[in-house]
């Protein structure tokens, strides 16, 4: 029997693949700055990390809280498809500090 506290999700970070028509040439030569730190306690909707990009910049926010595995550092020139990082969840996150604050502020 799986249990909840036993199941862990994944949540990739990466470049578009697909950007909008006549707009592909921006996320070739982006460069990666992350708002927060490898291996920081996330919680969901805040920002992580930012794409520079030509024309401006992209902001990335995950659902979930939970650890975040960065795997292109800052400063790092990425394109399309590359994976940036990782948050990792798992079950009710009764090991989160910031996620049982998040949680018991809601009762």
């Amino acid at each position: 029997m799986v249990l909840e506290e036993d199941i862990i999700h994944v949540y990739e970070i990466r470049v578009p693949r697909l950007m909008p028509e006549g707009m592909e040439h921006l996320a070739e030569n982006a460069t990666v700055v992350w708002i927060k730190s490898d291996q920081d306690l996330v919680l969901p909707d805040e920002v992580l990390v930012e794409l520079e990009l030509v024309q401006g910049k992209i902001e990335w926010v995950v659902g979930s809280a939970g650890r975040l595995t960065v795997h292109k550092h800052t400063g790092s020139v990425v394109v399309q498809g590359d994976l940036l990082g990782e948050v990792v969840a798992e079950g009710d996150h009764a090991d989160c500090p910031l996620c049982q604050k998040d949680l018991h502020e809601d009762l």
